[in-house]
């Protein structure tokens, strides 16, 4: 998950649980379950994995898989790409441990013809982000993983699927401040996509 998203929830979890410790703990996805089955940790956020069966799943919402660039690439200006748009593209890639599968199945299309000198390999979607902001190429991230103050330009990915994005838990019961956390996280998700989807309108609102 991108850890700017947890501020703002913590600071309210902190003024009704006085006494709350958080430790936050980012690993590669396949680690991540194990965590929950050893009961290290009491929540996981991240993306639905059909495959896997960890405790409880509760949906938050659903995150579409946008194409980045920089407002000054030649995809800028497009209301929507397809993969041969990639074509000409430098590619930003993240690497398949630390994305989710949806998105990894997405690169993996991109990469076909493509020289070696055309990628630039990231650990996370952050670093990913910073690359494509300083104009190396562009990217597929969760739409989610674009701070509010980006200089990124979203497109539509044609043909993808949004990703369910939630909560995997063993137990609620006698666990207070992870219920207050859920409620945090669906209002602050809920928010986000609102002020998300209203940039991104009037953005498309200005194209010729």
């Amino acid at each position: 998950m991108p850890l700017f998203l947890l501020p703002d929830i913590l600071r309210k979890m902190r003024e009704t649980h006085p006494n709350l410790h958080p430790r936050l703990l980012t690993v590669p996805f396949q680690h991540l379950y194990r965590l929950l089955e050893d009961e290290d940790v009491d929540v996981i956020l991240g993306f639905a994995d059909p495959r896997r069966s960890h405790g409880t799943y509760r949906e938050l919402a659903k995150v579409p898989i946008v194409c980045v660039c920089s407002p000054d690439s030649p995809l800028a200006q497009r209301s929507s790409v397809n993969v041969s748009d990639f074509q000409d593209q430098h590619l930003i890639l993240i690497a398949p441990e630390k994305s989710p599968e949806q998105v990894s199945s997405f690169q993996a299309m991109l990469t076909a013809g493509h020289p070696m000198s055309d990628f630039y390999f990231c650990e996370s979607f952050e670093a990913a982000g910073i690359l494509v902001e300083a104009g190396f190429g562009v990217s597929v991230l969760p739409q989610l993983y674009i701070p509010p103050n980006s200089s990124m330009i979203q497109i539509p990915l044609e043909n993808t699927k949004p990703m369910s994005l939630g909560l995997y838990y063993k137990t609620l019961q006698q666990n207070e401040p992870l219920k207050h956390f859920i409620r945090l996280m669906k209002e602050n998700l809920e928010n986000l996509q609102q002020w998300q989807d209203m940039k991104f309108n009037d953005k498309k609102g200005n194209k010729k």
